[in-house]
């Protein structure tokens, strides 16, 4: 396995909206996750905790560096334009404020390698809020929770509606970082949730017809 410029990209990014959080709450650190979901064997996953370990300094020691500065500003005026903070009610920050919390993060920032074989297991210490890549494979897909869920970078495809519909669970209540949820992923899931996010408001739009009737779910089955 590598980080290839993607999931880099993805690594920054976290690292960035985490900031953003922090800017907004008035420097008061918060739970931050990012989701790693590639696949459901279990070697790859361990291999990345190691690799992801070692970029995140490798991020760190060039942070004094222009070129370092540069590649998170080039990403951060990418990403605020794709999606403006002002569609949520929300104002866009400077990005010098949001910079200078970098180090905070990538000082509060671990990597946890969530599955059957690790030794890592998920837990959020709401005394000590941290920033965290969870790394993982079915133990992800069934619908756990991951506090302050802001980025995901999802690979694995699934052949059936409920998988795909579990592993889909990206995120919930958003206060204040609306703006800031990002998805890495394939131009082939990205059709597959797209279809299934119609199938289910086709379900909904008929919950609302039988509800302007007399029909009751004894009399009117909704289709699934």
């Amino acid at each position: 396995p590598q980080v290839g410029p993607e999931l880099n990209n993805a690594i920054l990014w976290f690292i960035l909206a985490t900031a953003t959080r922090l800017v907004r709450n008035d420097g008061q650190m918060m739970h931050s996750s990012m989701l790693m979901h590639t696949t459901h064997n279990v070697l790859p996953h361990l291999q990345f905790g190691d690799l992801l370990r070692e970029h995140i300094k490798g991020i760190a020691e060039v942070l004094s560096d222009s070129f370092g500065k540069s590649r998170f500003k080039d990403l951060w005026e990418r990403e605020i334009e794709t999606v403006p903070a002002e569609d949520f009610g929300l104002t866009t920050e400077d990005f010098e404020a949001v910079y200078s919390y970098v180090p905070e993060v990538l000082c509060k920032l671990v990597v946890v390698v969530d599955n059957s074989q690790s030794n890592d297991r998920l837990d959020y210490d709401d005394n000590d809020p941290k920033a965290i890549i969870v790394v993982g494979g079915n133990t992800l897909s069934r619908g756990l929770t991951l506090e302050g869920l802001v980025c995901s970078f999802f690979l694995r495809n699934g052949r059936q509606y409920d998988s795909l519909m579990q592993m889909g669970r990206w995120y919930g209540y958003r206060p204040r970082y609306g703006d800031l949820a990002r998805i890495w992923t394939t131009k082939t899931l990205r059709d597959h949730f797209s279809f299934l996010a119609h199938v289910e408001a086709d379900i909904r739009q008929q919950l609302q017809l039988y509800a302007q009737g007399d029909g009751n779910p004894l009399t009117v089955p909704v289709q699934v």
